[in-house]
């Protein structure tokens, strides 16, 4: 759910309903609940990346990820909360970001090198973790 202006986050949702990318997890819908927005994405399946993985591992999430938010900026849009929540895995392991444009709707402000510099933290982190032999 989404901040005081419901109708604010509807609005500012459209443009984030357009964007295809086959690694963006799909927004279906943001709907006004009374005072609230609540976003709806689409189910994918996603669950938490392992928070240890190789640095081949790494680097097939960070080229992943780093394909969307190109498209995403590449429409004039920010993810606006890149962490380690934000990358999933699908049903079938491949990686998925998700969340795109919600910390935007509720009045954080963000750019293209907030989005980056997120994804560099994530992968940075995933690579301190190497679970490699």
């Amino acid at each position: 759910m989404f901040g005081d202006d419901a109708d604010d986050a509807v609005v500012l949702a459209v443009p984030y309903r357009q964007v295809r990318h086959d690694v963006l997890v799909p927004l279906v819908a943001v709907e006004r609940h009374g005072e609230q927005a609540v976003a709806v994405w689409a189910d994918v399946g996603p669950s938490s990346l392992p928070r240890s993985l190789s640095a081949q591992q790494v680097v097939t999430v960070g080229r992943a990820a780093g394909g969307a938010l190109a498209s995403l900026h590449a429409h004039g849009l920010v993810h606006g909360d890149v962490t380690a929540d934000a990358l999933v895995r699908d049903a079938d392991g491949a990686p998925r970001l998700a969340g795109a444009g919600a910390a935007v709707w509720c009045g954080r402000p963000s750019s293209p090198a907030d989005d980056v510099h997120g994804l560099a933290l994530v992968l940075a982190h995933l690579l301190a973790s190497d679970a490699s032999p």
